[in-house]
């Protein structure tokens, strides 16, 4: 039997997760910072800033942006909800993601990269810590950042790899300032 209409099938990507952007701060960037071979740094964005439908999430995806003219190299990245308690850095527990397939990446200077989709069950009322190592030496150490994104933190101590740990102590903080993160998308 035909059809005297076409037959809808609904594109679902590979995996079968759809992804939705929950935060998207490309446009906000104003500033390169340097320096950061070495240092484990940490990415706090609450939860006010995630907007779009959140509850019964299970994959994220985020977006990573290097300075405007270097390269930032990094050997791994984390996520996880805010622990309950400890440091404002701390994250309950922590999940890996990756780029291809591989822990470490170097986003282009002037660029961005996406990790892969991994599975996380995202809560649907906490922020986000993100915990990355830099080792991308002198020359690929640079991530662009918002400086005036009001509820956002960064913190960093040098010359430590502690991206994979949950809790850890004796990081600096930059207020009210957003590195690295470009955006970030949620799926189910």
């Amino acid at each position: 039997m035909t059809f005297p209409f076409p037959i809808f099938i609904p594109y679902v990507p590979a995996g079968g997760i759809t992804y939705a952007t929950v935060f998207d701060n490309a446009a906000n960037f104003d500033a390169d910072t340097g320096g950061w071979d070495g240092h484990t740094i940490r990415i706090r964005v609450p939860h006010s800033m995630l907007g779009g439908s959140l509850s019964g999430k299970t994959h994220l995806r985020v977006t990573l942006r290097a300075a405007s003219a270097e390269a930032f190299g990094l050997s791994k990245l984390y996520v996880g909800h805010p622990a309950g308690a400890g440091d404002a850095w701390d994250a309950a527990a922590l999940t890996q993601l990756l780029f291809s397939g591989a822990s470490g990446a170097t986003v282009p200077g002037g660029g961005t990269l996406p990790c892969d989709g991994t599975a996380f069950a995202y809560d649907g009322a906490s922020g986000l810590i993100f915990s990355v190592h830099c080792n991308g030496g002198g020359a690929s150490d640079g991530m662009r950042r918002d400086t005036v994104l009001t509820g956002a933190n960064y913190y960093f101590k040098a010359a430590v790899d502690e991206a994979a740990t949950a809790n850890v102590s004796g990081y600096s903080t930059t207020a009210n300032s957003l590195a690295l993160i470009s955006a970030i998308e949620l799926g189910a």
